[in-house]
């Protein structure tokens, strides 16, 4: 995981990819679950999602999240257990 404002984010996925790419390695294919960023608020410009794009990386809404290792991070919708369970989240305590 990778935090930080959207460009240098995804310099640094960059990064990582050719770095991994020198020994052999890649990153996980991209879906909807991975490779994403994901930002809270509307603050983000056309420009930022258009990097993301750009560089292979889904950019996920912020009225919506993301699982990290499980655990839904976002939204009160999506984190919420009622909701997330609805969405193919496991339930969790808070």
């Amino acid at each position: 995981m990778v935090v930080g404002p959207p460009v240098e984010a995804i310099a640094t996925v960059k990064t990582i990819t050719v770095l991994l790419a020198e020994v052999g390695l890649t990153l996980a294919a991209t879906t909807d679950s991975k490779n994403v960023i994901y930002g809270l608020g509307t603050q983000y410009t056309a420009a930022q999602r258009d990097l993301a794009l750009a560089s292979d990386l889904h950019w996920t809404p912020s009225t919506h999240g993301l699982l990290v290792g499980g655990t839904p991070i976002g939204s009160d919708a999506f984190t919420d257990p009622t909701v997330g369970c609805a969405l193919g989240c496991r339930l969790y305590s808070r």
